[in-house]
């Protein structure tokens, strides 16, 4: 058997088990089989573990329901107190997402209580029914019957109300992510991502299991970047809906941009500088953590386009629109700017090269529409016109394609 190289610490194996991109604590389905049983190991210990414990992680799983290992919804809460005025109180994340908070039941040890003796019990009134199963317990055990133990008095006491501030690590998510973002574009993107700079520097990272804050620029793109990815993806948020999601992509002008979506919470990342990964196009990955369901997805080949010209030459528009019925503008129209010179040898290049606002609706599955508003003055020069013609907006219009669906890890 040949051996692989693992995209983490890039020593060769012969064999190793699958490695969950997205963790399968909360539902991940995507597997890859690049990573060394040493690595994977690792990762689990140092970054997938932590994540899943996270509080804010708990708190999505909670609210979608991701059953644990012993097949029950976790309350994340379930061990955490709050001290208030002395008393500590336990807390319960209630259906709703508020935090409740009950004084901690305190029992004496009934080894230690004798016959005819008092003794205190101290619990919050919304947990009488500790009190009786203490009182069967008590009966049971010293061999009284439950009617001889009485309540001798009782005293209410009321929580005073207090605001607490849970607190969350962003390094233990933000290390994920980057896991997630780097494991997919290894294996969708391939050698040329795992032998780049950038994308060795995020797999010694990894390996180490703590955030190098060299990488701030990469982990922590400024707000111009995150704010032109989500702009393009916003309209398209409702066809992720009960889905993990992970988008690799081109960026013009930057390099290969990582997007990921865990539950309902959003990152950006910078994955590579190199320019030359700005041609890459697009890996889609969407998996379904309410049905178990993994879909790989790509726009497929050269698309359909609309070219909207000024509307000052409405007539050589409809000349333009005859003149492409036979030659599509994909493949044989060269584009200028307002002085002439020439920017690309297709409109088709423009997707790649060219400074422009970006609109893209999507299923994600099937289609994508792509439509490019340009800052600058460009026109395209067609042959039954004497006169080069101003562009307004491209509209391009997508097949997607799988690459790969399945409904479980085993599948592959």
């Amino acid at each position: 058997m040949k051996p692989k190289k693992c995209i983490i610490c890039h020593k060769p194996f012969i064999e190793a088990p699958p490695e969950h991109v997205i963790p399968k604590s909360i539902g991940g389905q995507y597997t890859v089989h690049n990573v060394c049983k040493e690595c994977n190991s690792d990762l689990n210990k140092s970054i997938d573990e932590p994540f899943k414990e996270h509080k804010l992680i708990g708190i999505y799983r909670f609210l979608f329901e991701i059953k644990g290992r012993g097949k029950k919804v976790i309350d994340p809460m379930s061990k955490e107190t709050i001290n208030i005025d002395g008393i500590d109180y336990r807390l319960k994340l209630m259906d709703d997402l508020k935090i409740d908070a009950r004084q901690k039941p305190d029992f004496p040890k009934i080894a230690n209580l004798k016959i005819d003796e008092t003794f205190q019990v101290t619990l919050d009134g919304r947990d009488m029914n500790l009190l009786d199963n203490f009182i069967s317990k008590l009966s049971k055990e010293k061999g009284i019957p439950k009617e001889h133990i009485r309540i001798l008095s009782k005293t209410e006491t009321f929580r005073p109300e207090k605001n607490a501030l849970i607190s969350f690590d962003n390094n233990t998510v933000l290390m994920e992510f980057s896991k997630i973002l780097h494991e997919a574009a290894c294996d969708l993107i391939g050698k040329k991502y795992m032998t780049d700079k950038t994308g060795k520097r995020y797999a010694a990272m990894l390996k180490s299991g703590i955030i190098d804050h060299s990488m701030k620029s990469e982990l922590n793109p400024d707000n111009f970047i995150i704010n032109e990815v989500f702009l393009q993806l916003i309209p398209n948020f409702v066809n992720m809906k009960d889905s993990h999601a992970i988008i690799i992509s081109g960026y013009v002008g930057l390099g290969l941009v990582g997007f990921v979506k865990i539950f309902d919470a959003y990152h950006v990342q910078i994955l590579s500088w190199n320019k030359a990964f700005c041609s890459v196009g697009m890996k889609i990955v969407l998996n379904n953590f309410e049905n178990k369901e993994l879909g790989i997805y790509e726009p497929r080949g050269v698309p359909n386009s609309k070219i909207n010209i000024n509307p000052k030459h409405i007539i050589e528009e409809y000349r333009l629109a005859a003149e492409f019925k036979k030659n599509p503008p994909n493949k044989k129209y060269p584009v200028y700017n307002s002085a002439g010179r020439r920017i690309s040898n297709t409109i088709f290049d423009l997707l790649d090269n060219y400074n422009v606002r970006r609109e893209i609706s999507t299923d994600f599955k099937s289609k994508m529409t792509v439509t490019m508003h340009f800052f600058d003055a460009i026109n395209i020069k067609p042959k039954s016109l004497t006169k080069p013609l101003p562009i307004e907006s491209i509209i391009f219009n997508f097949n997607i394609r799988t690459l790969k669906r399945r409904g479980n890890e085993n599948s592959k």
